[in-house]
């Protein structure tokens, strides 16, 4: 047993120390209730970012519309802070609609597909469960084919709405990228999102261009985790 294993959660210093060490970027994801904040990806970086303004916010420049860089919230004795980045179009509400998204005006069932359907029309796991709903059926092969139009569109989807994400990752150059998903971000293969440009970190089913991507479900489980090897 491990008494002192989920009652010290790591406070800004010990992720940046375990950051440098094991020269990784965390990155915190966070689904907001507000439509206009999006998600809200917390970095901390195994550097200190290389481009900073007078007031310590990071800069983005390029990859399409500059997204919002918040001053950090949290600060260690060097001045360093974790970078917020807010990605518009993955709060709550717009998370639930890439998962679990119907036809209007259309029930869950197996009669959905009594017709031709669009792949727009369905969310990622709304697709995936009428797999196994239709096995065995003469759906069977529609709902897989259906289910893997809709991966291929989500994951495109993705891609457009984490390449900001994925811009700054490329600019901090880490070796490794742990993603520590909240809410239901964690139910969506971050790591295959397709972003528009292939040499972009999270691109390419996870290949990522000699970048090493993984998850981990808290700062504390991963420096555990690195620790025991």
């Amino acid at each position: 047993r491990d008494p002192d294993f989920a009652v010290r959660p790591l406070d800004y210093a010990a992720m940046a120390d375990l950051a440098r060490r094991h020269d990784l970027a965390l990155v915190f994801l966070q689904p907001a209730d507000e439509a206009d904040l999006g998600c809200l990806a917390f970095i901390v970086a195994p550097t200190p970012p290389p481009d900073r303004g007078r007031d310590g916010e990071g800069v983005l420049p390029g990859h399409g519309s500059t997204p919002t860089l918040h001053p950090p919230p949290d600060r260690g004795r060097d001045g360093e802070g974790v970078e917020v980045l807010r990605l518009p179009g993955l709060g709550r509400a717009d998370l639930y609609d890439l998962l679990f998204r119907l036809p209007a005006g259309r029930e869950w069932g197996q009669e959905l597909l009594g017709q031709p359907l669009s792949p727009d029309a369905m969310g990622w796991l709304a697709a995936y469960w009428l797999t196994h709903l239709t096995r065995g059926t003469e759906h069977e092969r529609q709902a897989r084919d259906l289910w893997r139009a809709v991966m291929l569109r989500v994951l495109a989807e993705l891609g457009t709405r984490l390449a900001p994400l994925a811009g700054r990752l490329a600019q901090l150059g880490a070796r490794g990228v742990v993603i520590i998903p909240g809410d239901r971000l964690g139910l969506l293969p971050l790591h295959a999102a397709l972003t528009p440009t292939p040499a972009l970190p999270l691109s390419g089913g996870g290949r990522g261009e000699g970048v090493e991507i993984s998850y981990a479900p808290s700062a504390t489980v991963l420096r555990r985790c690195l620790e025991r090897g």
